[in-house]
């Protein structure tokens, strides 16, 4: 609401506006609660208990517990209204008085008054004839005196608006607070009106009996299974969500109608009906251990004696749904071959129940389904057929025997992978596990009949990997046991004579995606933000990112970049926080910090050197060429370029600080800063060696890196482009050096490139005097020739 002048002198005017204003917050606090207590007394009264037998009147008794604790809950909201409006109007009283203060000082001067405006600034109409009448009266400080008179004018204009904003906040405090008591009555109107518990009944024997619903029994069963923001915010925080009464009494009811229904049953039913999201959300929360009620426990009479605490789970699930997720395994069969060489398949115990259950909870929301016991259960059986089907039986000559029907046994561990995914507590302790090591050996030495896609829905834990808080912790440390199993195990790269991403090209690309938030974390940049959510331990040794003997980073890389997308996005990653780092070189150097600028520009190039290693290995293992390898190698580093000029195209603000300069840089086709991002072209490039092989390249990126946010460094410099790039050597030759020389003027060195080396020299000695020589700084590369066991040469890396 916005504060104006008329609103202020007529609220101070009459202050029993502000005295109304907090005899309705006392009402609000001494009669709030009480009048809700009186509401929930007559409802407990009024329920027409009596009237109904049997369940029914136990449904009607439950019906009224739930009401009445719902109209408790109100109260206290409007008890809360009522405080913010006495807080409110108190604090509203002492900027209304400086406010009146103000707009007296200001318009009650006899001579020359000042006018407070509308919108609370003041203006000085008659500041001219002040200063004239000074003059008259022959004083000789007039100047002195006008002076005044503005900084008076502009003080009261500040007290002015200081005293608006105080009010607005008082205003903001009592607003928040009424919007919160309307929208806790509108959460909570779908329970209050819908849940009839005799409605409730006949809501889960329609849907049993698959007859159609009504709109109101439509309402009141979406009421039912879903969750309140605060319900679901407790469950993502690793907390219980507590229902009202008579939800969880509507979830046990439908889950009781359900009892002897197949899960295929149950599948029909939602299709039939159209409410698989519904009966989805309403098996998650039935059996989930952390959806917690209170429930009434029924006396001899029938009539509600005392209250228990009850929670879901597995035990409260249908019948056949609860056989289903806990008896389920696998076996092989022999189905054809002879005992020496047989063909084997693997049947899978209720297969198809899992299937179909699986169709059905996929429909439901994932913010349901945070911590559920029926996940934890699921995930369970698939981590034990998985198992099994991970190692099949042996012929007589010690060689996996042929495995027939491959398809269809994967299929259920498939839909189970991508059932509980979504459940963030389920995979990090399925992961952390005591027997986390042996699922994900059977997850990625296994080849899919889906190229791994399942698998790597489950494994990329990244969507809470910003998120911080609880769902932050759970990514980090998910996402960090995946690392750390990767790092362990370069036999991936040939199992089954064959590399990772060409066994599971998916997997790889979701792996990759996963840990691609992480990667500073992993590469052990100094710009890591995750801290201890992606592990209290360094992901390598703690100097291993100086020495350039970074092996566990390096072979994530190599067995991920065995894929092209994945190798993509890794180098994409790298891209982002090489940029990064010379944004932090160049801010440092420009503010007078040298050596903390050599060592975010050492890091920059450690981050690229490394990528490359880890890329150039994984191409080589997969193309078996090192022809090949360095082609394709080329051609992923301009894709993931292009990738990071939409980057900073899209974000200066992305990257801090990062200005024109660069990103226009980025869009040069033939810059320094293209040059270093992109290294040699095929053939021409050792992997892994130092990005700044090439002097020239390496100082011109330096140059572009120093000149972003800064271009005024550079103007009239030959060697920088109108729009802020720094000219290739090509570029110099042709649209410089050529037009430069004459007999009266000679040329200093008929060479070009001697020329460009001198102009590149004098660039720096401008933007970043002493740097035109860079011997200080390190001319390290990464260890290339540090193998995947962690045992590098004997020479140093730096």
């Amino acid at each position: 609401m916005a504060v104006t002048k008329t609103l202020l002198v007529a609220t101070y005017s009459d202050l029993s506006k502000l005295d109304a204003m907090r005899k309705a917050g006392q009402v609000y606090v001494d009669k709030g609660t009480d009048l809700a207590d009186r509401l929930a007394d007559f409802i407990l009264r009024s329920a027409d208990v009596d009237g109904w037998h049997g369940k029914a009147q136990t449904a009607a008794g439950n019906r009224a517990d739930q009401l009445a604790g719902h109209a408790r809950a109100i109260g206290s909201k409007f008890q809360d209204i009522g405080k913010a409006q006495l807080v409110g109007a108190d604090a509203m009283v002492e900027p209304l008085r400086i406010a009146e203060e103000c707009v007296t000082q200001a318009e009650g001067r006899k001579l020359f008054p000042m006018v407070v405006n509308e919108d609370l600034t003041v203006s000085d109409p008659n500041l001219e004839a002040y200063r004239q009448n000074w003059e008259k009266l022959g004083y000789s400080d007039v100047a002195q005196r006008v002076a005044e008179r503005v900084n008076a004018r502009a003080r009261i204009e500040a007290r002015l608006q200081e005293a608006a904003r105080n009010c607005e906040d008082a205003l903001a405090t009592c607003s928040k607070a009424m919007s919160e008591g309307i929208q806790l009555a509108l959460d909570q109107a779908p329970v209050l009106a819908a849940l009839n518990q005799a409605q409730a009944a006949q809501d889960a024997q329609d849907v049993k009996d698959g007859k159609p619903l009504t709109p109101e029994q439509r309402e009141r069963l979406r009421a039912a299974t879903s969750l309140t923001k605060e319900q679901q915010q407790a469950l993502a925080n690793g907390g219980d969500a507590d229902l009202p009464p008579q939800q969880m009494q509507y979830l046990r009811d439908l889950s009781r109608a359900l009892d002897g229904k197949t899960p295929g049953e149950i599948k029909a039913l939602a299709d039939k009906l159209g409410i698989g999201p519904e009966l989805g959300n309403a098996l998650e929360l039935a059996g989930s251990e952390h959806v917690t009620s209170t429930l009434p426990k029924l006396g001899p009479d029938g009539k509600p004696a005392a209250y228990e605490r009850t929670k879901g789970g597995v035990d409260q699930l249908p019948s056949k749904v609860r056989e289903a997720v806990t008896q389920a395994g696998a076996h092989w069969e022999q189905v054809g071959g002879n005992n020496r060489v047989p063909e084997v398949q693997l049947s899978v115990e209720h297969g198809q129940d899992l299937n179909d259950l699986s169709s059905i909870l996929q429909q439901s929301d994932n913010q349901v389904r945070q911590n559920s016991s029926l996940d934890g259960a699921l995930a369970s059986r698939a981590k034990e057929i998985q198992h099994v089907a991970a190692n099949p039986p042996k012929d007589m000559f010690g060689e996996p025997a042929m495995v027939m029907g491959k398809e269809q046994s994967d299929q259920v561990v498939q839909n189970l992978l991508r059932t509980v995914a979504p459940d963030h507590e389920v995979v990090h302790d399925q992961l952390q596990g005591t027997d986390g090591q042996a699922f994900l050996s059977d997850l990625t030495h296994y080849k899919w009949s889906d190229g791994g896609f399942a698998a790597g829905e489950l494994l990329d834990q990244s969507e809470g990997a910003n998120a911080g808080g609880h769902q932050g912790q759970l990514a980090g440390e998910s996402e960090r046991t995946v690392a750390d199993y990767f790092a362990a195990h370069g036999e991936l790269n040939s199992w089954g004579g064959h590399t990772f991403g060409e066994t599971n090209p998916d997997l790889a690309q979701s792996v990759a995606h996963g840990l691609k938030p992480y990667f500073a974390d992993m590469t052990g940049s100094p710009l890591a933000t995750h801290g201890d959510t992606f592990g209290k331990t360094p992901f390598d040794t703690p100097d291993a990112f100086e020495k350039g003997l970074s092996t566990n980073a390096k072979q994530v890389l190599a067995t991920l970049s065995t894929d092209d997308t994945a190798a993509t996005m890794l180098k994409e990653a790298a891209n982002q926080e090489e940029l990064k780092l010379l944004d932090k070189m160049a801010d440092a150097q420009h503010n007078g910090d040298r050596e903390t600028a050599k060592d975010f520009l050492e890091a920059a190039e450690r981050t690229r050197a490394l990528s490359d290693r880890g890329l150039y290995d994984g191409m080589e293992a997969h193309y078996k060429d090192a022809d090949e390898a360095s082609k394709h190698e080329f051609a992923t580093k301009n894709a993931a370029w292009d990738s990071l000029k939409a980057f900073v195209g899209t974000g200066a603000k992305a990257v801090p600080g990062i200005g024109t300069a660069l990103g226009v840089a980025l869009d040069a086709a033939n810059s320094p800063m293209k040059a270093w991002f992109l290294g040699d072209s095929p053939g021409a490039h050792t992997p892994g060696s130092a990005p700044h092989e090439n002097p020239v390249v390496f100082k011109g990126m330096v140059a572009q890196a120093l000149l972003a946010g800064h271009p005024e460094l550079a103007q009239g410099n030959p060697l920088v482009s109108p729009d802020g790039h720094i000219l290739s050597e090509e570029e110099w030759k042709t649209q410089v050096w050529q037009n430069t020389g004459s007999a009266s003027e000679p040329r200093a060195t008929t060479d070009p490139r001697a020329a460009y080396k001198i102009a590149l020299n004098e660039l720096l000695n401008k933007v970043a005097p002493g740097y035109s020589d860079l011997t200080d700084l390190t001319q390290g590369t990464y260890n290339t020739t540090a193998d995947n066991n962690g045992k590098p040469e004997e020479k140093p890396g730096k």
